[in-house]
């Protein structure tokens, strides 16, 4: 059972205590990386991660960007695709351009900040590298719990600028570690010269050269070490990985930030062509990605049009060096590299490149012949290169993706962030992992709905404290447990002394009765008398509390979280709050506890003045939930079901191969399947308005669907072409045929729409529930 309830007024910080892992705070897309990692893997099996020459890509996308003017083209490298250049868009380009905003949005929110312009003022140091250290630190700053950290592990030193910055900023030791002996020696001999340094920043600092393989690595790591990896080459990243997710399984958490870089692998770190995924979602998913797109993630850049005037030397060195024999694994015009060259006329860079490979100088003939070919070759690369940002984005996502949910899969935190602004390097993508809340198998004091509304409450600067026994999923987390402005009690939302205490004893200002017996529908015939009466003394223990913490003074209002099942017996559609007056009463137990508790709330309001407001969610889909302890297994087909709740169900047995798809009765059951995250904004909105004093609201999505409709979408989705069949079961007694709310009073008063489609809804729920059916937790 979960209760939970919040108080604007500070209380301080929880102390953090015991084994010293590393803590990390997240953030809010901790449980946005499994959906986010399926909108990227079915976008690379839908786009050209390949070779990015005209003949490999598709008509529609050859013809639009051939299609472009000049002005037009123009516009396009100083600004992106997406930014409207043309109508003629192809959709799939478009469905790409939709999904990376929807991954920066989601996953990056407010990234333009990170980072200061000017960096650390250290000597010797260039700019851009300052910047990066800034950033770096800044990261630390905001995710972590600098208290936890003993040690930096710096990956990949090469000549200490980041170890010896972190080591002073944090006042702790640091440990570089390096492959080139030539790089550690250098960094050694840094660390030997005078400094100033402000007092109390002595720590120690010193440099090894190893082998960074994952094996290494696991040996070097220590408990309370904060690994640091600033653009790590090629396997490297990898490798840093599968270290920590293999200490993670021996019950070490160390802190992790690291800002990946060249994933297309180098000579001394190569990456296998495909990369494998490293996660378990991943490898499910297939997400494996050549090394051509790999090499593309790291030559993007925002604003195509930085380089664009180097692009005629980069085609023309390339044609020189083919008239030599020189044969390349990609025609990308980036390969080979500048670096070196210099500036001055083609001829004198043509003459020092060839120098750089060793080769004889070039003739006059050659020069001309190159230069030639690379005028006639721009007009066809200037095109392509506008696809350059938006496929090297998504394998750089899709990468650090796969990355971190493989370190959330062994029980760490694992999120993306932003480490500095482009500027500083275009290369900022970040992940940051820690010690997850999981590794202490805290309880969870939050169900399903409560799990997306309570971040909405703690970015808002509330302190929000939380009730649970363990009672229905067993010891689960999120990733806001270890936040500083959140409490948890463990406990029985029964017991009226103990929630006496909390309420009291925090001042609450706003009660949410949000905890109940609940499971699937199932559970409705199984356990019909059990959920009558626990829920009853639940509610009973609330508003107990409740009515003295009023009548004390503090308590501003109680917020019951109802249930659209007491519109069971309503005839009328679509069903009003005002319905409830005049239709029958719900027939099963669940559904008339529910509107017991709105009884409750009207009751406490006519005799002691404890203003409410009643809140009915209506079909929530999302992640997070999962098999109940009480959930017994059906038979369906030759599926064996353990929950009851028709998304998670359809999903599992279409994954088992299941043909024809067996559905409860005919399938006309019309419900309105509302994206829980849509969910959340409402209850937060109806809390936190004054208008909602004393009122009821229906929170739901204003499209419906019959569960037919519902599973052809879902076998669509995991099917693709595959005809659809199926087959009708006997259905469950309660299962309702109408559940279909009138959302007008919440629009039109508080303003509260829940706009999320059933399909976009889906892409973020599916993946997670392959995921948990493999796991067996569904």
């Amino acid at each position: 059972m979960a209760l939970d309830f919040w108080t604007g007024v500070p209380v301080g910080l929880v102390a953090l205590v015991g084994l010293p892992h590393v803590m990390l705070w997240p953030g809010r897309n901790f449980e946005a990386l499994p959906a986010a990692l399926g909108r990227c893997a079915r976008l690379v099996t839908s786009v050209p991660m390949g070779h990015l020459e005209e003949e490999v890509l598709e008509t529609s996308w050859r013809e639009f960007l051939w299609s472009l003017d000049e002005e037009q083209l123009d516009r396009a490298e100083r600004c992106g695709l997406s930014t409207p250049v043309s109508g003629s868009m192809p959709s799939t380009l478009r469905l790409l351009i939709k999904e990376l905003a929807w991954l920066e949005e989601m996953l990056l929110p407010g990234s333009g900040s990170q980072g200061g312009a000017g960096g650390m003022p250290v000597p010797g140091m260039k700019q851009s590298k300052a910047q990066q250290v800034a950033g770096c630190l800044k990261v630390i700053q905001q995710h972590f719990d600098r208290t936890r950290v003993l040690r930096i592990l710096d990956l990949g030193c090469g000549a200490g600028a980041l170890t010896h910055a972190l080591s002073q900023a944090l006042v702790v030791p640091a440990l570089g570690l390096d492959r080139d002996a030539a790089q550690v020696a250098r960094a050694d001999a840094m660390r030997r010269r005078p400094v100033a340094r402000p007092v109390g920043s002595g720590s120690a600092v010193e440099f090894r050269c190893c082998d960074l393989d994952a094996a290494a690595l696991s040996g070097v790591v220590q408990e309370g070490d904060l690994v640091v990896g600033l653009h790590p080459c090629g396997s490297l990243g990898d490798n840093t990985i599968e270290a920590l997710a293999a200490l993670a399984r021996e019950n070490m958490r160390p802190g992790l930030l690291l800002v990946s870089c060249c994933l297309q692998g180098r000579a001394w770190a190569p990456v296998h062509d495909p990369r494998p995924p490293v996660s378990c979602l991943g490898q499910a998913l297939n997400l494996s990605l050549p090394r051509v797109a790999l090499q593309r993630s790291n030559l993007w850049r925002s604003g195509g049009r930085r380089g664009r005037g180097r692009l005629p030397t980069r085609l023309a060195l390339r044609r020189l060096l083919e008239l030599r024999g020189r044969r390349f694994a990609t025609a990308s015009p980036e390969s080979p590299s500048l670096r070196g060259l210099g500036h001055g006329s083609w001829r004198e860079q043509a003459q020092r490149a060839m120098e750089r490979e060793g080769l004889a100088p070039p003739s006059r003939a050659e020069v001309l012949a190159s230069e030639r070919w690379a005028e006639q070759e721009v007009p066809r690369w200037r095109r392509l290169g506008l696809l350059q940002p938006l496929l090297g984005r998504l394998a750089e996502f899709s990468v650090n993706l796969d990355r971190a949910r493989a370190l959330q899969e062994v029980g760490l935190a694992a999120a993306l962030t932003t480490a500095f602004q482009s500027s500083a390097s275009p290369r900022n993508l970040a992940i940051v992992a820690g010690e997850a809340v999981a590794s202490e198998r805290r309880p969870k004091s939050h169900g399903f709905i409560m799990g997306y509304t309570i971040p909405l409450f703690l970015e808002q600067g509330h302190e929000v404290y939380g009730v649970d026994n363990f009672w229905k999923y067993g010891t689960l987390s999120r990733g806001f447990e270890k936040h500083p402005r959140f409490h948890f009690y463990q406990g029985d939302a029964k017991d009226v002394e103990f929630l006496r205490k909390i309420v009291f004893d925090n001042k609450i200002e706003i009660f949410i009765a949000a905890a109940a017996i609940i499971g699937g529908i199932s559970m409705f015939h199984k356990l019909a008398y059990f959920l009558l009466a626990e829920n009853e003394r639940i509610t009973c223990a609330a508003f107990d509390v409740c009515v003295e913490a009023k009548q004390a003074g503090f308590l501003e209002k109680v917020v019951v979280i109802s249930s659209s099942m007491v519109y069971e017996c309503c005839e009328t559609f679509p069903s009003k709050e005002s319905d409830l007056k005049s239709c029958p009463p719900p027939q099963s137990t669940y559904g008339f506890q529910k509107l017991a508790c709105e009884y409750f709330a009207k009751g406490a309001w006519e005799q002691h003045q404890l203003p409410y407001t009643i809140i009915r969610p209506f079909n929530a889909v999302g992640i997070g939930e999962q098999r109940a302890t009480t959930d017994s297994e059906v038979l369906s087909g030759n599926v064996k079901l353990a929950m009851s709740h028709v998304v998670p169900d359809l999903v599992q047995k279409i994954l088992k191969g299941q043909k024809p798809l067996h559905i409860l009765g005919a399938g006309n059951q019309k419900r309105h399947y509302t994206y829980a995250g849509d969910l959340a904004k409402g209850i937060v909105k109806c809390i936190m308005d004054p208008r909602s004093k004393n009122q009821d609201f229906n929170i739901s999505t204003s499209v419906g669907h019959t569960v037919l409709e519902l599973a052809e979408v879902i076998w669509k989705k995991l099917n693709g072409d595959v005809p659809f069949e199926y087959v009708s079961d006997e259905p469950f007694q309660h299962d309702v045929q109408m559940r279909v709310p009138c959302v007008q009073k919440a629009k039109e008063m508080l303003g509260i729409e829940c706009l999320t489609s059933l399909e976009e809804a889906l892409e973020e729920v599916i993946p997670w529930i392959k995921e948990q059916v493999a796991l067996g937790t569904i």
